[in-house]
This record gives structure tokens, C-alpha cells and sequence, in this order.
């Protein structure tokens, strides 16, 4: 089959690039697979992070990915559009999580639709509503959806949202699949040395961009009853803020929970993941809402317990005391009594975790969205 994808691809940085990335690698064993990417996903005045791309483009010479879409430039839409219409191609895959880009797709759709009444569109989506405001989102879901044939969601929360514009029978839940292209488990007391950690303290690991949604500071405001307990543990924040940080610096400040936190503010490259997720004894997604998350998946990978708020969205990828942990959304006392928990016990998970982690796979993922469509 001869399938198109327009998503976020390295050397894009992002969680959106880097499934897809996966998805490729496994579809185009059996498939005839392309990917049109972006030149540029934000204006830099809209993006707060460093730096929207990698540091190196392994794809640069594969022929069957172009980089053609810049989100503020019509012109490359019209580009965009003529290369899928001289290209015949008829099974198109969008990546949507956002409405800023709704509009792209919109002229795009129309175009290719004159040209080729019978090409199908289908949506995989990372989410639906944004989780901050943006101006005249339902009206744009609304004409979005109605050029969309069918829709691959994450979660049941997602399914809900898209069955606003769609038919059930036109949505299909899919799961993120286990990533495991970041590197082997290693050994926790030499990842942690070359982190420059201590080999002594339970190391509890927050992982990925901070926004506000992610409730950072309900994990920073866990910490204070955490440090009542004389427990050696240590908090490692990874991932850049993408909020305001001195809100955070604030709250370790005046909780006095600076030498229990430390903070790697930059985006990890793929090949050092592995030193994070290996040197840890839980991850926490402390999230005040979500659509999912991909963070499971890599924790899931080096075989990590997660500890979730109880939410649409993470909590159907976690079975309580089997894979993970939850705990009451928004309550830090909740959030550090299960913390407590487990540092005192020493509770492993690893074998329900292998052993659950087998149902998703890349080849599973490929599998459920060829045969859907």
C-alpha cells in the first residue's frame, strides 16, 4: 500500500516527530511509505523552547521525506498540495494535535480534493481540544472533521472528543507503542554515576516539557511532606520549561527542597535517554489533564513503575499495583504518601511490567491502522 504522512519528522524535535519516526521504521518494511514534513511548525515568537530541531538530520538523504510545509507561508501549502496531486497519492495521513494548523489542512484538503475526489484522509490524534485557549477551536475542528474519512485516538478521553464530529464506527483507540529505539536498560548505580547522583537515594524522575497542565508544582508541593520523613530520595526534573520557570525556582525556594530536587533544564537527545529512565526508581506524571502521554511507553520500555494522576487519558495505560501507581489529581499529600510507600518498601514491578508492555508494540500500531483504513 501506498501511504502518506504529514507530521512533525526529525530532524524535528518533539514526541509527535518521534512516533512517527517509529511508525516509518515499522510500516515501510511492507509499505510504500512517504512523510512531508515542516520547514517550520512555530513562529519563533510563538515557540518557547531553544530550539525546534535536532542537531543532525540522520533522514537527510531519504528520498521518501521532503520537508515542505512552513505553517505561516500559503505558498508552501500550495507547493505541498501539487506534490500530493502529481504523486497520485490516495491514502493520506495527518498528524493533527492542534488547531493552530487546521487552516494548513484546510487548503490543502480542498485542493487535493478537486484534483482527486476519491483520496481518503485520515487522522491520527495526539489531541483534540488545546489544552490552553485558542480562538474559534470548535468551529475549526468542526470543518476539519468533515474532510476526515476516519480517526486513530490514544485514549477514551480523546475518543469522546472526536465522536463529537465523527461516527464511532469511524474512530478506532489505538495505543502509543513501547518505544524501544533509546537505548538498553543499564546498570542504575553507573547511570546514576555518570549523572553525577548518588547511589543511595531513591530517585524519583519527572520527564519531558514542562507546562502548566503537567503539574510540575503539584510534584514540587509532594516534596515537603516527602523531606519530613528523613528518607534519602532525590527529585530530577528533565525536560525544558516551557512555563514560567521562576514559578517553579519559587516553590522549591520557599519549601527549603533545593538539595532534594535537581533540575537538567534542555532537551535530551534520543541517545541519552536511556541514562535517565535507567537511573530511576519511578516516574511521575503529576499531569492536571491529558490526552495521553508518551512518556509511559519509554518508562514502560526500561521496565519503570509510573505514578499518575487519576485522569482520563493516563489512567487507562496503567494498572494500579501491577504497572504503576496512581494518586488523587492535584493532592501533593496524596502524590507523597504513595512516594513514601514505596521508597520504605522497596516495591519492584518489573515482571507484571514486562510481561503488560508486550501488548504494545510498533508492529501492532502498523498493524491496527493498515487494517482500519
Amino acid at each position: 500500500m501506498k501511504i502518506l504522512f504529514i507530521s512533525p519528522f526529525p530532524p524535528l524535535r518533539g514526541g509527535i516527530s518521534k512516533e512517527t519516526e517509529t511508525l516509518y521504521e515499522s510500516m515501510r518494511n511492507n509499505h510504500d511509505v512517504y512523510i512531508i514534513n515542516y520547514t517550520r511548525l512555530y513562529p519563533n515568537i510563538l515557540f518557547p523552547g531553544k530550539s525546534q530541531f535536532l542537531n543532525k538530520n540522520k533522514y537527510a538523504s531519504d528520498q521518501n521525506i521532503l520537508s515542505l510545509i512552513d505553517s505561516i507561508n500559503p505558498f508552501t501549502w500550495n507547493k505541498t498540495s501539487k506534490y500530493i496531486i502529481d504523486n497520485g497519492f490516495d491514502n493520506i495521513f495527518i498528524r493533527y494535535w492542534h488547531p493552530f494548523f487546521i487552516p494548513i489542512f484546510l487548503y490543502m484538503f480542498k485542493k487535493i480534493k478537486l484534483a482527486n475526489a476519491d483520496v481518503k484522509f485520515f487522522c491520527i490524534a495526539d489531541n483534540v481540544m488545546p489544552h490552553d485557549y485558542f480562538p474559534f477551536s470548535k468551529f475549526l475542528l468542526r470543518k476539519f472533521f468533515n474532510y476526515i474519512d476516519k480517526c486513530f485516538v490514544m485514549s477514551d478521553n480523546t475518543f469522546l472528543q472526536v465522536n463529537n464530529y465523527l461516527n464511532k464506527k469511524d474512530i478506532k483507540k489505538v495505543f502509543l507503542p513501547i518505544k524501544n529505539n533509546f537505548g538498553d536498560l543499564i546498570d542504575q548505580d553507573k547511570a546514576k554515576n555518570k549523572l553525577g547522583l548518588r547511589n543511595n537515594e531513591y530517585m524519583i524522575l519527572y520527564f519531558g516539557l514542562i507546562r502548566k497542565y503537567k503539574g510540575l508544582d503539584v510534584l514540587l508541593n509532594a516534596m515537603k511532606y516527602l523531606k519530613k520523613t528523613n528518607l534519602k530520595f532525590k527529585l530530577f526534573i528533565v525536560g525544558e520549561c516551557y512555563d514560567n520557570k521562576a514559578k517553579y525556582l519559587k516553590i522549591i525556594s520557599n519549601l527549603k527542597i533545593n538539595k532534594y530536587v535537581e533540575w537538567n533544564d534542555s532537551y535530551i537527545p534520543d541517545e541519552d535517554i536511556n541514562l535517565y529512565f535507567s537511573s530511576s526508581d519511578i516516574v511521575v506524571l503529576p499531569y492536571v489533564k491529558a490526552s495521553q502521554s508518551g512518556i509511559i511507553p519509554i518508562a514502560y520500555n526500561y521496565n519503570k513503575p509510573v505514578l499518575i494522576s487519576n485522569i482520563p487519558g493516563l489512567s487507562e495505560f496503567v494498572e494500579n499495583n501491577k504497572t504503576g501507581y496512581y494518586f488523587e489529581s492535584g493532592n501533593s499529600k496524596s502524590l507523597a504518601n504513595v512516594l513514601e510507600k514505596n521508597i520504605k518498601n522497596n516495591i519492584s514491578l518489573d515482571k507484571k511490567i514486562e510481561n503488560y508492555k508486550k501488548q504494545f508494540t510498533i508492529e501492532k500500531l502498523s498493524e491496527d491502522l493498515v487494517s482500519f483504513i
